[in-house]
């Protein structure tokens, strides 16, 4: 009796740990294949006078909200100085940029930094993507405004 309980057993564990078990797609799972791997870059043009360093960064604040955060830096005061920051969405196959443009701007100093809130869509990847130039004696520098972007992050 004993052995006929064990068999029966063991015939039950080994049918239901072989049977195959139904997959369902995540509720989360993102709406577009993830971009290629991507490091947060700056894209220096030729040469600057006065724009020293620059950058931007991208952080998720809730289920639905993340924070642009951006930069420039001169080597010396400069009358104007600014970092215009642009959220961009991953489409499956370019980032397209989804938000007009936020400027902080900085008189008479060395520096700037900017930082914008905005409610996204869950289920893309997302990334900053910055233009930072400064002003001085009429002299735009650089001429056109140095890019860059933060790495992506995946919003859930």
């Amino acid at each position: 009796m004993k052995k006929q309980i064990v068999t029966v057993l063991t015939f039950m564990l080994l049918t239901v740990y072989t049977l195959p078990l139904p997959s369902f797609a995540s509720v989360n799972s993102p709406k577009t294949q993830p971009p290629p791997p991507d490091k947060t870059r700056a894209v220096a043009p030729l040469s600057t006078l006065y724009l020293s360093s620059w950058g931007c960064s991208i952080s998720q604040q809730s289920s639905n909200t993340v924070l642009l955060s951006g930069y420039s830096e001169a080597n010396v005061p400069v009358n104007k100085i600014w970092v215009t920051l642009y959220l961009q969405r991953w489409n499956g196959s370019q980032w397209v940029t989804i938000s007009s443009g936020y400027k902080s701007t900085g008189y008479n100093t060395v520096s700037i930094t900017g930082k914008q809130t905005l409610t996204v869509t869950p289920g893309y990847y997302y990334r900053t993507m910055g233009q930072h130039q400064c002003y001085k004696n009429g002299v735009y520098d650089p001429g056109q405004p140095a890019v860059s972007t933060s790495g992506y992050i995946y919003v859930n």
